[in-house]
């Protein structure tokens, strides 16, 4: 008795349905599983964006406070040997910009490396969780034949079953087997005939 239930072949009607059913949902979960996965790898990881612009200003503008006390304390021109003060406060820009630039993109890429760090741990951590899961999935799956185990067919075979078109496993491939057939067929013409009308 025990047997019938392993052997798709012999399984009463209602023990078939059953197990496609189980099946199908095996199919979707690991789809769900999968595009999980596929939306995880795909979340783009970015850096500071706009903070980079305002840590700039705030390293720039301190810069500037640090020159501007510089200034009070000694002469510009002493610290710059026999140049304007014109001249010094344009370097001093300059430099401080220049640095603002450097210490921003340091900070910017360190904050990268870390938020890419983390997403890498979380991916693979997501990859082992659904692996993990799609393997738990298998047993419903490993009792139908491979060209059957896809959501087309077994939403097909499971409406014909339902709707008493079949009663057991042959006459249920049968059948499924006849509508794909007539299925290619009426591409087949519909594409002969939207040819026929260019």
């Amino acid at each position: 008795m025990q047997n019938q239930y392993l052997d798709i072949t012999k399984m009463p009607k209602d023990v078939l349905f059953i197990t496609l059913k189980s099946a199908l949902h095996e199919l979707n979960e690991i789809e769900k599983a999968n595009n999980y996965i596929a939306e995880a790898k795909s979340v783009k990881v970015n850096g500071l964006k706009f903070f980079c612009v305002l840590i700039a200003f705030a390293i720039f503008t301190l810069l500037m406070a640090i020159f501007w006390l510089l200034s009070q304390i000694v002469s510009l021109t002493f610290l710059l040997n026999y140049v304007t003060e014109e001249f010094a406060v344009f370097f001093y820009i300059i430099f401080s910009l220049a640095i603002s630039i450097i210490i921003t993109g340091l900070i910017d890429n360190a904050v990268f490396n870390t938020r890419l760090a983390r997403r890498n741990e979380e991916i693979l951590l997501i990859d082992d969780n659904c692996y993990e899961y799609i393997r738990s999935l298998t047993y419903k799956r490993n009792l139908i034949p491979e060209r059957y185990k896809n959501q087309i067919a077994l939403y097909t075979m499971l409406d014909i079953l339902e709707t008493g078109r079949a009663d057991s496993w042959k006459e249920c491939a049968n059948k499924f087997e006849e509508q794909t057939h007539l299925n290619q067929i009426e591409k087949k013409l519909q594409g002969i005939a939207n040819r026929s009308r260019n």
